[in-house]
């Protein structure tokens, strides 16, 4: 189902969405609040299906279902972004971006189609530096049974806004921009089929589901749920290839494709040194072909904070770009290999 205010824009009514996004985002920056439940709802819907609807961008399970691997278009650039976290500041900031290169900001490169928008996932649970102080609070709130709630209203109002403007960039733009499961895509913190409950400052998972449960409808959960369960687990691009977490064993393209539990937490936990040695090459010759890690393909991740702007791993193959405390993401051309020295972008 498509969300009618997200139809594609035509003649003078395209310059009011672009600024209508924008002051989306920018608002969820500055003054997040939490939105309408009905209106997300039906924009989570139809990102959902919007993202499952083309074969040739998702390629389809045995069963005929989206798979957990999507392709981007070849000729495209691609701005890669890091881990979400609730920041909608992310999300202006790479709209606004006008790449090296380029004479456009990303939005309207986008809007164009001549660029690709990629997030790497893990959409809910403040990690900045305010967070852990915040979350502290909000734990106390919840052991009132949220009878107090202010703290975290706050972090569900960032949460949620920020994830009201991705759903929105997703349903503008498909077969142009996409993101990915991460390890905290999944509101229901459940255990199984390759998800685990989360914690880190606090009880992060059980609060935000417990939240959910006590303050939202349950067509609203619902939706959010379907959302997560539509994301993929890896992207193929012309010369990289991305997933939330470092492979944690070599997959082959069936295998991404298909998804099976196992696939699922090979690619959105995986802790630094837990991977098994070669996961890396082989996963990206499954994708880009032999020689593929040789003639300059990366793979490209988030999940475990850097130190800096990247870390490199396995013997340099992949890239890791996931910096809390950084606006950042990587600009990644298909003409050329990438070099995370110059092609990771300030936002």
């Amino acid at each position: 189902m498509a969300a009618p205010a997200e139809s594609p824009p035509s003649g003078p009514a395209r310059g009011r969405r672009t600024d209508d996004l924008l002051r989306r985002a920018r608002r969820a920056e500055s003054k997040p609040s939490l939105p309408d439940s009905t209106e997300l709802t039906e924009v989570l819907r139809a990102a959902a299906e919007t993202r499952a609807s083309d074969p040739a961008v998702r390629p389809r399970k045995a069963s005929g279902a989206p798979g957990g691997l999507v392709s981007l278009p070849g000729h495209l650039p691609a701005l890669v972004l890091p881990d979400l976290h609730t920041r909608a500041g992310l999300l202006r900031r790479a709209l606004e971006r006008i790449p090296p290169g380029e004479t456009r900001p990303v939005l309207e490169l986008l809007e164009a189609g001549d660029a690709f928008l990629l997030l790497l996932g893990d959409l809910f649970h403040s990690e900045g530096p305010d967070a852990p102080a915040r979350w502290e609070r909000a734990y106390r709130e919840a052991w009132t049974g949220f009878a107090l709630h202010e703290d975290m209203d706050a972090e569900m109002a960032r949460a949620l806004s920020a994830l009201d403007v991705l759903a929105r960039v997703l349903v503008r733009f498909p077969g142009r921009a996409a993101c990915l499961k991460g390890n905290h895509d999944n509101s229901r913190n459940r255990e199984g089929s390759g998800d685990h409950g989360f914690y880190k400052f606090a009880d992060e998972g059980a609060m935000c589901a417990a939240w959910l449960a006590a303050f939202t409808p349950p067509e609203f959960r619902d939706a959010l749920a379907g959302f997560e369960g539509s994301l993929p687990l890896a992207a193929r691009g012309a010369r990289f290839a991305a997933s939330h977490a470092e492979p944690a064993f070599p997959r082959s393209e069936a295998d991404l494709v298909e998804a099976a539990p196992e696939t699922v937490e090979a690619l959105t936990w995986t802790a630094n040194g837990q991977a098994l040695p070669g996961s890396v090459e082989a996963c990206l010759e499954a994708l880009l072909g032999s020689g593929a890690a040789g003639s300059g393909a990366r793979w490209i991740s988030g999940h475990r904070p850097v130190e800096g702007r990247y870390s490199l791993r396995a013997e340099g193959l992949l890239v890791q770009i996931h910096a809390p405390f950084r606006f950042q993401g990587a600009w990644v051309r298909p003409d050329r290999p990438f070099d995370p020295e110059t092609d990771i972008l300030d936002l």
